[in-house]
């Protein structure tokens, strides 16, 4: 029987007063998770922790961690290489149809709050520490945010109100500020880390709330505008992967490879390398009559950094996670003083030419499986390609026009460059102070920036 384990293993339940406790909570977040997906499909993906589940062979799903989709908006455009490099190390502004979230005091709406996410979006961000403009160190880390959510929070806010699952576990606070002063800075506070009111976001008509006082937040400055902790993009979580390899299980008429797959099946976005690729390979074993699941402990690794890119591979060290067994969680790239450091014999000034030299895994499994095999479904999508970047594509419903796409919504965000055209002009100041409504149940956990 699989009782799903902390990513990569680590330790820290250790630390805590209440080690027992914490590990039943991450195996029930994790089961459900599984639970909810297999029972999402035709059949083809399993929980590895249910009771009649096969014993899977582990076959290892490997990508890129430099965000393809930033690569394929420059590809061939002028100064494309350092605009790639800049817009991969720019924070963007998180915005709800195009508003940024708002403070709610005595529930009405207050002040606007400018929190960021980085568009580094394959499971792997990076950090960059720069001393008078020359680059100091890189930190990368892989940990889904979930993962750390659990810690602050417990599994309240992973199931809905009633659900017995919901008091299961408490959060250790204590132990997620010590974390973060061992990996990030000793300057964090408790308070740095959790939201003092609640929060509230446009969903295009009306406010709703994301997160309440008290609940942590996800995208916090010590894991994005002052250091790095776990990853921040919206489509890098721990969840989101489950839920990709649940859907790829289902059996489409194209796919002839990875990104063919992606323009049909809908389960991803088609710019990435990652989800596509994960994908593509679930559903390949798939269609070989297997059925697919995910091995414990579910994560999304950093298998390592290629070997001979770095002049001095001693300034390489893994700080969370297993270099052995490819599950690394958290990674350094130290800068000596007065020594320029050298990236396959470039000189770094961009921590993205070291992510372009590392490599990403996901652990699935393959078993047999005993049932009918299921029909193959037609496209749920389509995709059209970019007027002027032959490279960038996007997802459409079937048949239509690919003239309606917004493609400047889909823009990397640079400053000044006039990406995400509703992210620095829009102002609420004609907004009227408004009530966002009674607090309403908690649902699962994750939709927001919490």
């Amino acid at each position: 029987m699989v009782h799903f384990r902390p990513p990569g293993r680590i330790g820290d339940f250790a630390h805590s007063s209440r080690p027992e406790e914490l590990a039943e909570g991450w195996d029930t977040i994790v089961d459900s998770w599984f639970t909810r997906a297999a029972q999402s499909t035709d059949g083809l993906f399993f929980n590895p922790a249910a009771p009649d589940a096969p014993v899977g062979e582990p076959v290892p799903v490997v990508w890129d961690a430099f965000p393809l989709a930033i690569t394929h908006w420059f590809d061939g455009q002028p100064d494309g290489d350092r605009l790639t490099f800049e817009a991969a190390e720019t924070l963007r502004p998180l915005r709800y149809s195009g508003r940024p979230l708002r403070a709610v005091r005595d529930g009405r709406l207050a002040e606007e709050l400018e929190v960021f996410h980085r568009q580094q979006d394959e499971y792997c961000e990076w950090f960059v520490e720069r001393t008078d403009g020359e680059i100091t160190d890189v930190w990368f880390t892989s940990e889904g945010p979930e993962y750390w959510e659990f810690l602050a929070s417990g599994t309240a806010p992973f199931f809905d109100e009633g659900d017995p699952r919901r008091d299961l576990t408490p959060g250790d606070p204590e132990l997620v500020l010590a974390l973060y002063r061992e990996h990030v800075s000793p300057a964090v506070e408790m308070a740095d880390l959790f939201w003092a009111h609640d929060v509230a976001a446009f969903t295009g008509d009306r406010w709703v709330y994301v997160a309440y006082a008290g609940d942590y937040n996800r995208l916090n400055r010590w894991t994005t505008t002052d250091g790095l902790m776990h990853l921040t993009h919206p489509a890098n979580t721990l969840a989101g992967v489950v839920r990709v390899a649940a859907a790829a299980t289902v059996l489409r008429t194209g796919a002839s490879d990875a990104e063919t797959f992606a323009c049909c099946a809908g389960f991803a976005e088609v710019n990435r390398s990652s989800d596509p690729l994960i994908g593509f390979g679930v559903n390949r074993a798939a269609r070989a009559g297997h059925a697919v699941g995910l091995a414990d402990p579910l994560g999304l690794y950093i298998a390592g950094l290629t070997t001979g890119v770095l002049d001095d591979p001693s300034v390489w060290t893994v700080t969370r996670g297993s270099a052995e067994e490819q599950m690394v969680l958290r990674a350094r790239v130290e800068v000596p003083p007065g020594s320029p450091l050298a990236v396959a014999g470039v000189p770094l000034e961009w921590g993205g030419q070291l992510a372009r030299h590392i490599g990403m895994v996901l652990a699935g499994l393959v078993a047999p499986h005993a049932g009918a095999p299921p029909g193959v479904r037609g496209c749920a999508v389509g995709c059209c390609t970019h007027p002027e970047r032959p490279s960038f594509r996007a997802t459409v419903p079937i048949g239509a026009d690919c003239a309606s796409v917004d493609w400047p919504a889909l823009e990397p965000f640079l400053p000044g460059s006039g990406a995400g055209r509703d992210l620095a002009g829009l102002r609420h100041g004609s907004d009227p102070e408004m009530s966002v409504g009674p607090r309403p149940p908690r649902g699962t956990g994750g939709a927001g920036p919490r």
